[in-house]
């Protein structure tokens, strides 16, 4: 609110010995901006009981040099909201009063305290207000504390070394803001909110206060340095998340005590932390004040190339999930040195170790539930349990390997040619068969090359990989560790593949690890999977030769209901290539006696290949087709 009377702060001066003294003024205005009260405030602490109708306190230190004691309000009006504002801005009009999360015009140097929990009534104290000087000293500390109802913003422009408690954050009630900013925090300072959420605490310098929230989140703890503490004393939010963590040199813990207890807790997750280094404790889904429903981590990444995740550092959620805004990912420039501890089937994202692609390691544990990942335990980095035991997640160091327990078939697999060119009724969900191959980590394709090669054994190998439709889950909002391959019929222009012997590999240059911090991104680490082709031309699911060496009796004669005509074809496969319909039993292009004793045959046996209306059944609805046809011809 802009107040229409003019202020400044004034100078108490001793006359007997000619030495002024800076002071500070306090002046009270009510909701219509009028100043009511004024108090000259020396260099002691002060007690001022507010006027009845006071609405605006404006606190006003003679200088940039004028410390301010603590002061403490009391009375005031009995219901309503009392703003306390240290650092107003002038103009000619007077003092503009803000009460949202814009910076404080700093006003005097340091600040001893301002008390206003105690005002009249149901009254409500909110602060807001910046020095440019330090909070707190580290001789008796405890006599440096701000204590209001709502915090809106506090500005230091040296260090932070005292208490914060405020019930709620402040401003306007669509949106609140709690915002403390100064340049360092020191393992003194306790800053401690009730309810809501805090909006950011940013330090210049090193983070090192402990900070509560009771019951509501934490949006952003920013440090220019380090963000650092004793696990006795953490950055705890009981009921609730913390959004955003950003240290510019490091989350570590003091190893002199603490390093058994968690120096970071949140009750419902951690979405998103960035610094070059962890080495602390650090718990997604504390229990320890409220039941956890989510406790997630949605981002951690490290940009230390050397050691990312460091040997007193333990990392613990329920999950590791993916969000609009955060992607899933824990991401490891260097090595893991410390423990990541994730909750049962938790692991839905994806962690990635020596993302630099540097000399980083895989050297402590990721535990999932019961299931330990470790060098000792499963065969990490390139373990061997697959990834729907971990929650469809992985942990993959770079450069990626492929990752055999988790592809739908195995290397060395066969198929059956009409499987794999699709050609079988009933798509993906029948008898169809697509192989996918899946990596530890996610990949994606450089360019408009092929990033995978796929060759035929002919002697030599022979690139067939144009036959192919290959899919990257990276660019079609599939999972981003699996690549899809398989055939065609035909229909598309390309050209089906034939029974044989195949492998895969990956092309040089073209097949990329993604979600590195490397440039360019390194190469996926080389691969061979083969697989083989089994004709099927009738499409049963059953090899040709199986179906050929089948025989039935029918009075004193064998005969192979496959090859009626024993021409050494599947007959449905002859009829087909001479398009011709199911009256012609023996594929031959005609429709004759031979025919008609063939189907009676395996008619009257009941043989399934008698069922030419495909109903499950060998009935007269088939004969009566058949006759239909044979008299008629196809039609």
């Amino acid at each position: 609110m802009r107040l229409t009377s003019f202020h400044i702060a004034s100078l108490s001066c001793i006359s007997i010995a000619s030495v002024c003294m800076a002071s500070t003024v306090v002046k009270e205005y009510n909701s219509g901006g009028s100043e009511i009260a004024a108090h000259t405030v020396g260099s002691s602490d002060t007690s001022i009981s507010l006027n009845v109708n006071t609405r605006f306190v404006d606190i006003l230190p003679a200088d940039n040099s004028t410390d301010i004691p603590r002061i403490t309000f009391t009375g005031g009006p009995s219901t309503g909201v009392v703003s306390i504002y240290l650092g107003a801005d002038d103009n000619s009009t007077g003092p503009d009063f803000n009460n949202s999360d814009i910076a404080p015009s700093r006003r005097g140097r340091n600040l001893k305290g301002i008390v206003a929990t105690g005002l009249a009534g149901t009254t409500i104290s909110e602060f807001y207000g910046g020095i440019t000087g330090d909070f707190g000293q580290t001789t008796n500390p405890d006599e440096y504390y701000i204590y209001v109802d709502h915090l809106v913003r506090f500005d230091a422009g040296g260090a932070i070394r005292g208490n914060f408690e405020a019930d709620a954050p402040g401003g306007t009630s669509s949106e609140p803001v709690f915002v403390i900013e100064g340049d360092g925090f020191s393992d003194l300072c306790d800053i401690s909110l009730a309810n809501g959420t805090i909006t950011r605490i940013k330090a210049t310098n090193d983070m090192k206060a402990q900070i509560t929230v009771a019951n509501g989140d934490i949006s952003l703890i920013d440090a220019g340095a380090r963000i650092t503490g004793y696990g006795p004393d953490p950055i705890l939010v009981k009921k609730g998340r913390i959004k955003k963590i950003l240290a510019a040199q490091e989350i570590s813990q003091f190893t002199a005590q603490g390093l058994g207890e968690a120096m970071i807790r949140a009750n419902e997750g951690t979405d998103f932390i960035e610094t070059p280094f962890i080495d602390s404790y650090i718990i997604a889904n504390d229990t320890a004040h409220d039941t956890v429903t989510d406790g997630s981590i949605r981002h951690i990444k490290t940009t230390d190339s050397s050691s990312g995740i460091r040997t007193h550092a333990t990392i613990v959620a329920s999950k590791i999930i993916s969000d609009s805004t955060n992607d899933g990912r824990v991401t490891v420039s260097g090595s893991l040195n410390g423990e990541l501890v994730i909750g049962n089937s938790g692991l839905t994202g994806q962690v990635i170790i020596n993302a630099a692609n540097g000399s980083g390691t895989w050297s402590d544990r990721v535990t999932i539930g019961s299931v330990e990942l470790s060098t000792t335990s499963n065969g990490a980095p390139y373990y061997t349990v697959a990834s729907s035991s971990l929650g469809g997640g992985a942990v993959g160091l770079v450069p990626y390997h492929l990752y055999p327990q988790d592809m739908t078939y195995p290397s060395g697999s066969t198929f059956f040619d009409s499987a794999f060119n699709h050609r079988n009724p009933g798509g993906s969900s029948g008898n169809n068969r697509t192989i996918t191959l899946r990596f530890y980590g996610p990949v994606f394709q450089n360019d408009t090359d092929p990033a995978i090669k796929i060759e035929q054994d002919l002697g030599s190998w022979v690139d067939v990989t144009n036959r192919a439709v290959i899919t990257f889950g990276s660019a079609t909002s599939g999972n981003p560790r699996e690549i899809t391959i398989h055939g065609t019929d035909g229909t598309t222009g390309k050209i089906p593949f034939l029974p044989g012997t195949y492998r895969i590999t990956r092309v040089a240059g073209e097949l990329k690890c993604q979600g590195t911090s490397a440039s360019p991104a390194p190469d996926v680490y080389e691969f061979t999977y083969s697989f083989t082709l089994d004709v099927d031309c009738n499409k049963n699911n059953i090899a040709d030769a199986t179906d050929l060496a089948q025989t039935v009796t029918y009075g004193n004669q064998t005969y192979h209901p496959y090859d009626m005509d024993d021409n050494g074809h599947i007959d449905v496969c002859d009829r087909e290539a001479n398009n011709t319909c199911a009256a012609d039993i023996d594929g031959n292009g005609f429709i004759n006696g031979d025919d008609y004793d063939w189907f009676a045959i395996l008619f009257e046996i009941g043989h399934p290949l008698a069922d030419i209306t495909f109903d499950g059944f060998v009935n007269g609805d088939d004969y009566d087709l058949f006759s239909e046809q044979y008299e008629n011809g196809c039609p």
